[in-house]
């Protein structure tokens, strides 16, 4: 095996594995990101949501102003006091027919207004997002994948550069 195919074999495992972790580490902080914004946003309805509940507002105003799907249920004592938050999906079978399958970022909490203690539960899709997610992710492969073909290409010419006069030498 010739000194240049070695130097590049070693050189493009290394590219592509340093690529590898890149990818996955961007992917990461994406969906991650994306989750925080989402988390903000349930947030920022559960406060719509209090400043309704002690204005007296009805749950049917609170669909107009506050996230996807809203449930507000009034429960005889509060059994929690931390948001919780969790992912789920929405199964085609659940869905209305023709629709496609979704996935729902939720925020519960229980809280007590006016001598009343209230469960709510807001959602918010995360379709977009992780479709968002997804393309940047996709952007950043094939722009990888080119960069690692211009690399090994590039490093190919080079080292055949910088090995000639030793090539040279030997008589090869």
């Amino acid at each position: 095996m010739k000194l240049l195919t070695k130097t590049n074999i070693y050189t493009s495992v290394a590219t592509i594995l340093l690529l590898l972790v890149s990818i996955t580490t961007a992917y990461l902080l994406i969906i991650n990101k994306i989750d925080s914004e989402q988390d903000e946003h349930l947030l920022q309805d559960k406060s719509t949501v209090i400043d309704l509940l002690k204005a007296g507002e009805t749950v049917m105003l609170f669909s107009a102003n506050v996230g996807e799907k809203i449930s507000v249920k009034e429960i005889p004592i509060q059994t929690f006091f931390q948001n919780k938050f969790r992912d789920y999906i929405v199964n085609e079978e659940e869905a209305d027919e023709g629709e496609e399958t979704f996935t729902y970022r939720e925020l519960l909490f229980q809280t007590s207004i006016n001598n009343k203690c209230y469960e709510i539960k807001i959602s918010h899709s995360l379709s977009e997002g992780k479709e968002i997610g997804e393309y940047i992710a996709t952007a950043i492969v094939i722009f990888l994948i080119f960069s690692l073909a211009v690399l090994f290409l590039l490093n190919r010419y080079i080292s055949k550069y910088i090995w000639a006069p030793f090539y040279k030498t030997l008589g090869i």
